[in-house]
């Protein structure tokens, strides 16, 4: 077949990446804000992609954007043909520095204590914008925010989502030699039922339960926070027994600070994934986030935990 009869010169990739961007962020307001250009720019590329095809892909009002039956087929297949199109590229060695904008969901205590691995990335991506944000407990994966990656502790709960193992975070529970003075210790897992909490979920949706083993102990907190450094200033102040995770007190142990109860015999794990939304047309500067991810998160999770970073 001559390839003339099949190529469409109005048809072009940059008005895919726009349409699906347009889909994805779930108005071109955003769509605007996330490729960095003016609405009235990304309204023009969907409207030539609505041309060269002869259908309507979107349909709007004031309130809704909803895919048409066409835009529907298009955006699957536009997706496979963006990645292509960007595994070709590579391929012959045109490949660019990923540019983009990345929507980031992190915990507060990783984005705060890889900070510096933050501005390395930055660095070696100037053409890469991050609008990071910090979630202080588990972030509710999309339903309510549109996002790129979220670095996400314990299960995700949401099967539709891609979920990368990175890492896994060690937990354990601690006490101020300053309480154990006036309260003692509890000598089991039965006996904190008898001691003041300090009470911060690791995850969305968490039951008020300390696990020991094979034993999970109902708890009544004396004081619920949604901060990890909140929760770590008032342990170490006295108000009660804390369950921490180890990267953030090997220093507190190691210097004194705090003890750690039942000499860390029911410390447990938890993984540490990114997720994002979609498993065909990954944008290239979110793969260059998940690849330094994968590459430097696991021995700075290492690192903070035995102490040897992260100081007060």
């Amino acid at each position: 077949m001559d390839i003339r009869k099949r190529v469409n010169p109005m048809l072009k990739l940059g008005d895919l990446a726009i349409f699906i961007a347009v889909v994805e962020q779930g108005s071109f307001t955003k769509a605007a804000d996330y490729c960095l250009m003016p609405k009235s720019t990304v309204s023009r590329h969907v409207r030539d992609l609505e041309d060269s095809l002869g259908v309507r892909l979107l349909e709007r009002n004031t309130r809704n954007l909803t895919l048409t039956d066409s835009g529907e087929q298009l955006l699957e297949r536009a997706r496979y043909l963006l990645d292509e199109a960007e595994g070709l590229e590579r391929e012959v060695g045109r490949q660019g520095a990923p540019e983009g904008k990345i929507k980031l969901f992190a915990p507060i205590v990783l984005a705060a204590l890889c900070a510096d691995q933050v501005a390395d990335f930055c660095e070696q991506y100037p053409g890469i914008l991050i609008d990071m944000n910090s979630t202080a407990a588990g972030q509710d994966l999309g339903i309510d925010t549109r996002f790129d990656v979220i670095i996400y502790i314990g299960q995700p709960p949401d099967s539709s989502f891609i979920a990368r193992p990175l890492a896994e975070i060690a937990f354990d529970y601690y006490v101020s030699p300053a309480y154990a003075e006036l309260h003692g210790l509890p000598e089991s897992p039965g006996d904190i039922v008898n001691h003041a909490v300090v009470y911060r979920p690791i995850y969305d949706n968490e039951r008020e339960l300390w696990q020991f083993g094979e034993q999970a102990i109902p708890i009544k907190p004396r004081i619920r926070v949604d901060s990890p450094f909140l929760s770590q200033a008032l342990i170490l102040q006295g108000v009660g027994l804390g369950r921490m995770p180890k990267l953030m007190v090997g220093n507190d142990v190691r210097e004194g600070r705090l003890i750690n109860l039942f000499d860390g015999e029911y410390a447990f794990k938890q993984p540490l994934y990114a997720v994002y939304p979609s498993r065909r047309y990954v944008p290239a500067a979110v793969k260059a986030l998940l690849e330094n991810l994968l590459e430097t998160l696991p021995g700075r999770v290492a690192e903070l935990e035995s102490g040897g970073f992260y100081e007060r």
